[in-house]
């Protein structure tokens, strides 16, 4: 993080140096890249290259302690295909999880944290997960929840059958192993409407105000735009065969619990099909206007990762991630 491949920027394969240089021009335009770095470049490629890091700037090394992410400038959100044709009024930005999902247990955070007021754990765990998930899929109780269902009933199906084949052959049934239903910890309740009471007033130990605070400024942050739906025409055309996006995420509440355990089981059957990246925002590459919404939303959601990575940092027990090179080198 961040990359950005050749191909990304050859915007028509017939007239590459007139759009590409209208998207540079445009760029400029709308704010988003430096009359330096043009100056520098006095090359499309490179100029868009230096473009997408000098956006990303000091927050890749903050990202990267948490979270395995790739952010792409492209035509496509695919990364498997080419489109058909490239068309300068749909250039996308694209986040996607490179290798790795992140992880935490919050179980320490949680014992922390109930210790000083019953409400603290609440707002800690919204604040987190609501603010990650307006940008990103996170792999939480509640999808954990989706997956026990779906898994319930299939391995409800397979046990009847054993059961008739153990009983056919006078064979003494044992049923497999049946994993339990997540569920919240009991000190995460319901998030309160209205006004929520002062953290400062709530929280005892400097280790308690700074993860609060953190975590206060985290929905903060992740409010401040909207993420955009991507649009449907879009999505068949790009993907007409493709799994949803990975989860940037999974929050745990043990080292390897009912959570961590179906997050792997969808995990082991990905990839048979393109994984969608998520979020995708679209842009018109002849329009400034269009260039700097997308750019905006964009630095919302770099802006919610490293905030996200900065409360992680301060959950106790939170181990760095370590990167993967896929090639083994």
């Amino acid at each position: 993080m961040p990359r950005l491949q050749e191909r990304h920027w050859q915007f028509s394969r017939n007239v590459v140096f007139t759009d590409g240089a209208q998207f540079a021009a445009n760029l400029l335009r709308a704010g988003v890249a430096s009359p330096g770095d043009w100056d520098t470049t006095r090359d499309i490629g490179p100029f868009l290259q230096r473009t997408i890091e000098r956006f990303v700037g000091d927050r890749a090394v903050k990202i990267d302690h948490a979270f395995d992410i790739g952010f792409c400038l492209g035509t496509t959100a695919s990364s498997w295909r080419e489109p058909e044709e490239i068309n300068p009024q749909r250039i996308l930005l694209t986040f996607r999880v490179a290798n790795t999902v992140g992880w935490a247990n919050l179980t320490p955070a949680l014992d922390l944290l109930k210790a000083e007021h019953d409400l603290l754990p609440t707002l800690f765990y919204h604040w987190l997960r609501d603010s990650l998930s307006r940008w990103f899929r996170v792999f939480d109780v509640h999808e954990a929840r989706w997956s026990w269902e779906s898994w319930s009933e299939m391995r409800d199906e397979d046990e009847a059958e054993r059961r008739e084949h153990c009983d056919g052959d006078e064979i003494a049934y044992e049923p497999n192993e049946r994993l339990g239903e997540p569920d919240l910890p009991k000190c995460i309740g319901t998030m309160r409407k209205g006004k929520l009471p002062d953290i400062a007033r709530l929280t005892c130990s400097t280790q308690a105000q700074r993860l609060m605070h953190a975590t206060e400024r985290l929905d903060r942050i992740s409010r401040r735009a909207r993420c955009p739906k991507f649009d449907a025409e879009d999505r068949e055309d790009l993907f007409p065969d493709s799994d949803p996006p990975v989860p940037v995420a999974a929050l745990a509440f043990g080292d390897h619990d009912v959570i961590t355990e179906f997050l792997n089981m969808e995990l082991e059957t990905a990839g048979q099909v393109e994984l969608e990246p998520w979020p995708i925002l679209k842009m018109d590459g002849t329009d400034p206007r269009s260039i700097r919404k997308a750019f905006h939303c964009a630095n919302v959601a770099l802006d919610t990762l490293e905030a996200a990575a900065r409360v992680l940092s301060l959950v106790p027990g939170f181990e760095a991630m370590v990167k993967r090179n896929p090639y083994g080198v």
